[in-house]
């Protein structure tokens, strides 16, 4: 079950059993899973500081009911909502297009995860989901990767906190901008694979395409239904099915900025009362529509920066 998880992300859900043998709870629960991020996670305890930390298990201590320890021998099964946030941190990882799961994606799980304690306990903290994707480019450049230079990472993000579906649509324009200017390879240097995935750029390109035809068509149904309600994003072996590797390149690149063109032409049809509808894709919990764009955007940056090694 955890053969893609990196060593440091097992060892998260080992401190959560023990933290739920020591409070006696027959399951692993969300709590005990935060906890674990907690004690295992460096950059997170950071990111929230050492008073946050303690508060956060005081929190945990007094609101959950207390019972005598159990042994560590005792195999303690996940809760239903421990394996849904599993779920949702292995569909993160696919949606970024990472082939291992890191503590990060198992906090952007239990973030995602609707009305569940453990982003309750985070919320007053500031610890969201665009915090959880900064740690998790800190993470990834991290991993030893045969002495190789790290790509940098943009310093700045692209859509502010809160800003209005026109933000989202700027910045994809200018993403759009930029790929147009940088995406002028040849085909060997197209069929070279990425550092952080078995992709290559062609590949990886095609995982964008695919991206980009899913929204539109979650898109073209949020404007038409009351709510969305859509499957999971499409599977990462859709990018090897495809073939891509076979493709021309030159043809991949019109077709990724095309299609999303077409995109923001849509996106110009949605007012603000539009672009809070809420949008259910997959198991996770209902987001505003506004909020599954900004998602896309972060999709195509962070896959983007890795084609070309740099963005900004």
């Amino acid at each position: 079950m955890f053969e893609c998880y990196v060593e440091q992300a097992r060892r998260v859900i080992f401190f959560a059993r023990y933290e739920a043998s020591q409070l006696g709870s027959p399951y692993i629960e969300t709590e005990h899973l935060l906890l674990g991020l907690l004690r295992e996670d460096g950059r997170i305890k950071s990111r929230l500081g050492e008073a946050a930390v303690a508060q956060i298990r005081k929190q945990i201590e007094t609101q959950i009911p207390s019972h005598p320890p159990t042994s560590t021998t005792v195999d303690l099964p996940l809760s239903h909502d421990a394996k849904h946030v599993l779920h949702l941190s292995a569909e993160a990882a696919e949606e970024l297009g990472d082939h291992h799961i890191y503590p990060e994606h198992l906090l952007i799980g239990l973030l995602r995860l609707a009305g569940g304690f453990a982003a309750q306990l985070l919320q007053p903290y500031g610890l969201d989901e665009r915090a959880a994707r900064d740690l998790l480019r800190q993470a990834r450049h991290e991993q030893p990767d045969s002495g190789s230079v790290p790509e940098p990472e943009p310093e700045e993000d692209p859509i502010p906190p809160g800003a209005p579906l026109a933000a989202t649509m700027d910045a994809l324009r200018n993403l759009l901008d930029q790929s147009r200017r940088n995406l002028r390879f040849d085909e060997p240097y197209a069929l070279q694979r990425l550092k952080r995935q078995p992709w290559t750029r062609k590949e990886a390109l095609g995982r964008l395409i695919d991206l980009a035809t899913t929204h539109h068509h979650w898109l073209t149904r949020a404007l038409t239904e009351h709510k969305l309600s859509a499957g999971g994003y499409p599977p990462t072996e859709s990018v090897t099915a495809q073939h891509y590797n076979d493709a021309r390149w030159d043809d991949l690149v019109e077709a990724w900025l095309a299609i999303n063109r077409i995109l923001i032409h849509a996106m110009r049809s949605i007012d603000e009362a539009a672009a809070q509808k809420p949008c259910r894709i997959g198991l996770a919990g209902p987001v505003p529509l506004k909020q599954l764009m900004e998602t896309y955007f972060q999709n195509c940056y962070d896959l983007m920066s890795q084609i070309l090694g740099h963005l900004g």
